[in-house]
């Protein structure tokens, strides 16, 4: 919801749509599956971090509409490596959280029994 207007619009995502495939692309085009969970919003730059089926870390823009994946993917076995973007595995990816700075993203990695830093400049996840 925007706080100036009262509006509520949908950022991300498509409502016909039923994929669990990680599709990353301008609004209209990208797929957030009904899995997302764990969303974060970065108070400087209104992006908004969330998980992805528990294997991937995902953020879109709040002006562009644009949804990426950081970390992680969807098609790869879960896991618990580090490592920079789709090198890097989840299981259980749930619940994230912006630092105070807004250079790292906490990633609750609930199967694992961590939590996890992604570096928001590099994308090098580590535990």
């Amino acid at each position: 919801m925007f706080a100036a207007t009262g509006e509520t619009r949908t950022q991300a995502g498509r409502a016909d749509n039923s994929s669990t495939a990680l599709v990353d692309g301008p609004f209209g085009a990208n797929i957030v599956d009904a899995a997302a969970s764990g969303m974060a919003v970065q108070q400087a730059t209104g992006a908004a971090y969330f998980t992805h089926g528990g294997t991937a870390v995902r953020v879109v823009g709040a002006t562009s509409r644009v949804v990426s994946t950081l970390a992680g993917s969807g098609s790869g076995a879960p896991g618990i490596v580090d490592g920079a973007g789709s090198d890097a595995r989840f299981d259980g990816a749930d619940g994230v959280a912006v630092s105070p700075c807004g250079l790292e993203l906490f990633v609750a990695d609930a199967n694992n029994h961590r939590v996890r830093r992604v570096n928001l400049r590099s994308l090098v996840v580590d535990t």
